[in-house]
């Protein structure tokens, strides 16, 4: 026999359904708060690069794709430290197989497309402008990608209410 308070439309049903609205709301509201810092790591990260890139290419004899390396590299080492800690809480010790690694392989993806298309870019126009322009295209062209990387398996809430199930 069932009572009266398991009966659909009951207390303990709009009970259960707020709670449920309210964490969802909750997730939904982290995960904007996650992304708007996210967004203001890579506008410093943009500036850096852009900063690195311009001075290695316009005050050395690099070329177009070794600034793009140089600049790229070391502009994602501020990166990563300030996303791990103030986009995502990461505090502690830093998982290399969960985090260092995943990271920098996925930084590394997008240093080889944009230095292909700096480098296609300096053999047809030669100009600063476009390195940087096609620079910042192939960023990004990843961005929201790295986003949903790093919010949904690098830097992911372990909790297991919070684990992705098989079938998402």
């Amino acid at each position: 026999v069932r009572s009266r308070s398991h009966r659909p439309g009951s207390d303990m049903d709009r009970r259960t359904a707020m709670v449920a609205n309210a964490l969802t709301t909750r997730a939904t509201s982290v995960r904007v708060h996650r992304l708007l810092r996210f967004t203001a790591v890579s506008g410093m990260s943009i500036v850096l690069t852009q900063v690195l890139l311009q001075s290695f290419y316009g005050l050395t004899s690099l070329g177009a794709a070794w600034s793009n390396i140089l600049a790229v590299g070391l502009s994602a080492i501020p990166a990563y430290l300030i996303l791990r800690r103030w986009v995502w809480g990461r505090v502690g010790n830093h998982s290399v197989t969960r985090e260092v690694l995943p990271f920098w392989a996925y930084t590394f993806l997008g240093l080889a497309l944009s230095t292909v298309v700096v480098a296609a870019v300096e053999d047809r126009w030669q100009s600063a402008l476009a390195v940087s322009l096609a620079n910042l295209a192939a960023f990004g062209a990843l961005w929201i990608t790295k986003f949903v990387l790093l919010e949904r398996w690098l830097f992911a809430d372990r909790t297991v209410s919070e684990r992705p199930s098989a079938d998402q």
